[in-house]
């Protein structure tokens, strides 16, 4: 399952949607839907004002064993397999606090000190592409033209399309 928010000045809309489920009860997934979708003021969205939309990936697992019957939650990942791959939990939360630091100190127009937030974020959790499209940007904001580039080409290995925009117009 995967939620989208859309959060404007004077309304706001929040979309789960299922993106992968195997035998998953549909009646329990649409209860948890509501749920999330029922939850919207308690989420912190400070520094997203400027986005149209955001999305949050995230896993569910159900689990039922002889101390434990719930459901576990792991975010930003759309599959489980990921954390079987070395990213622990710790690692996607220093990913996030990294990622929170390069967003206030690009906010505060800090670029390099965002690009270096930003970096360790992606190293933190390799597969939030985002914080790496990010640090391209505040370098070339910073005026690290030459270090821009080389993080926009790695994106355009990595098939971004964004990277790779940026990558043909301030790199060639």
């Amino acid at each position: 399952i995967g939620a989208k928010a859309r959060a404007f000045k004077f309304s706001k809309v929040i979309h789960t949607e299922i993106i992968q489920s195997s035998t998953t009860n549909l009646n329990k997934l649409k209860f948890i839907s509501e749920v999330i979708n029922n939850s919207y003021e308690k989420w912190d969205l400070d520094g997203f004002a400027n986005y149209e939309s955001i999305v949050i990936p995230f896993v569910l697992k159900s689990e039922k064993t002889d101390t434990y019957r719930g459901i576990k939650m792991a975010f930003l990942t759309y599959k489980l397999d990921d954390f079987k791959t070395g990213i622990t939990g710790q690692e996607l939360m220093d990913s996030a606090k990294f990622y929170k630091k390069g967003f206030e100190a690009y906010e505060s127009k800090k670029f390099i000190k965002a690009a270096e937030f930003f970096f360790k974020s992606f190293k933190s959790d390799p597969q939030n592409i985002e914080a790496l499209y990010n640090q391209a940007v505040a370098l070339y904001d910073g005026g690290d033209k030459l270090g821009a580039c080389k993080v926009w080409q790695e994106l355009v290995e990595l098939g971004q399309t964004r990277g790779k925009e940026y990558y043909k117009t301030n790199c060639n």
